[in-house]
């Protein structure tokens, strides 16, 4: 993320995208937003996924660990899901705020996530493992974004996860055919 660009110059390509009914790519993520001014607001519709996310964090249900989450990825197309955990007495069956808006994503459809917003009240979450993993598989060049509605922290996934499996090491090892492609 080394090129720099001005706030106006960003929000003015993002919306025509949003008006051309373009593609929203991650490499467009990653040039045109810098750690040095990591606001959602700059782009109006990473802008409204952090509304998104913190929408569904409303509806966590975190009866055992109270920590509420809410999670928005933002697809290829330009589109927004969202979810928010949901916790199980069998802990291990717990479903992440992150792979829950993923995987609404997957099911509508997308293939590709350029994005992932991850709200908390509890202090910056970054997603977990599992979460890191599966994002990664449809959006190994994404941003992730971090809030607590007060202060944000960005990330690159790859960052996040440097040493991913994928599909091409599952290729390698045994044949198969991944139907991503990647």
């Amino acid at each position: 993320m080394s090129k720099k660009r001005s706030k106006r110059s960003i929000q003015t390509r993002c919306t025509q995208l949003e008006r051309e009914g373009k593609v929203l790519t991650a490499a467009f993520l990653r040039t045109a937003l810098t750690p040095e001014s990591p606001d959602p607001a700059v782009v109006p519709l990473l802008g409204r996924a952090v509304r998104k996310a913190k929408q569904v964090w409303r509806r966590a249900y975190a009866p055992f660990s109270r920590f509420p989450v809410g999670a928005a990825v933002i697809g290829g197309s330009g589109k927004i899901w969202a979810g928010c955990n949901v916790e199980c007495s069998s802990h291990s069956l717990t479903l992440c705020a992150e792979r829950n808006a993923l995987t609404t994503a997957v099911a509508s459809g997308e293939r590709e996530i350029v994005a992932t917003v991850v709200y908390t009240e509890q202090g910056l979450t970054p997603p977990c493992g599992a979460c890191r993993q599966m994002l990664y598989d449809f959006g190994p060049d994404s941003v992730v974004i971090v809030t607590d509605g007060r202060q944000q922290q960005w990330f690159l996934l790859e960052d996040l996860l440097p040493v991913a499996f994928t599909a091409a090491l599952l290729r390698s090892t045994t044949g198969a055919k991944s139907t991503k492609g990647r």
